[in-house]
């Protein structure tokens, strides 16, 4: 494993595998841009193969997956704050830290019931609001230095 890691520190390692659980949001998101386009020009009278239609279908299904990924993510990320106050990570903060951990669960998975485009700036205020709670807790030494650093190769 060090021959295969070996130029990499440990904290650079760390922070790749935290990134990777966002790459099937991503392809979500090209999907739908993907989708979009193609939709557009089908709609302008482009010549396209696919009927417009079921370019509709596809990007509303599209849509759809991406909202219920990001509710996901957002799930999970909140409960990884739960996973560090059963460890004990950085002390035992008690309510105020699982209070933190379930409310991007309280928050994510209502936006399921809202359109998709709704729903996904609304997501998007809660990844952006998740982020600043956990630069603040990181600050206040509650979770793990990686989770908002960014790799220097040291």
């Amino acid at each position: 494993m060090s021959l295969l890691f070996g130029a990499y520190s440990r904290h650079t390692l760390l922070s790749l595998l935290y990134s990777i659980g966002g790459l099937p949001y991503v392809a979500t998101s090209g999907t739908t841009v993907y989708l979009a386009y193609q939709a557009g020009l089908a709609a302008t009278g482009a010549v396209t193969t696919v009927d417009v239609g079921v370019l509709h279908t596809l990007l509303d299904q599209a849509l759809n997956v991406q909202v219920t990924y990001g509710a996901v993510m957002l799930s999970f990320l909140g409960a990884l704050h739960w996973g560090m106050e059963f460890a004990g990570l950085g002390g035992y903060k008690g309510y105020a830290r699982l209070a933190l951990g379930a409310a991007p669960v309280l928050f994510a998975w209502p936006t399921l019931a809202l359109q998709p485009m709704t729903a996904l700036i609304t997501q998007w205020v809660g990844f952006t609001g998740l982020w600043w709670a956990d630069s603040k807790v990181t600050g206040l030494g509650w979770s793990a230095l990686f989770r908002n650093s960014v790799p220097n190769g040291t």
